[in-house]
């Protein structure tokens, strides 16, 4: 629904006036902050959708018996071992985003700089 919407002509749109609100020094900036904002994001989904599937494999294996228990209980451990996996991806995320926060320029700079008269004297 929302794609039949879009036109490139709207993502150019958004591109200038990023341009001009941000100026060609910080676009780049802001394109890497936003990229990682994604990243981080579907970490965190992919790590949520791996506890889901842990959580439907342990009730498998907690209300299966005899045979099926033991290949439930192999569910339920590749299960774990999946949402392992994405929790160790989810917390690297997390960490480079933190690195990124506290490493970028001084959030207290006013945006667009001296190329739009701001700051300069």
């Amino acid at each position: 629904m929302l794609t039949s919407n879009l036109q490139p002509t709207h993502l150019i749109i958004v591109l200038i006036v990023a341009l001009l609100v941000l100026g060609p020094k910080r676009l780049p900036e802001a394109g890497r902050a936003l990229g990682q904002g994604l990243r981080e994001f579907k970490g965190s989904v992919s790590w949520r959708e791996a506890c889901l599937q842990v959580s439907d494999a342990y009730g498998s294996w907690a209300s299966d018996a005899g045979l099926s228990a033991t290949s439930a209980f192999g569910r339920y451990m590749a299960a774990l071992d999946r949402e392992e996996r994405a929790a160790e991806v989810y917390a690297e995320l997390v960490r480079r985003a933190d690195q990124l926060a506290w490493s970028s320029h001084n959030p207290a700079e006013p945006l667009g700089g001296a190329a739009w008269g701001v700051g300069s004297r």
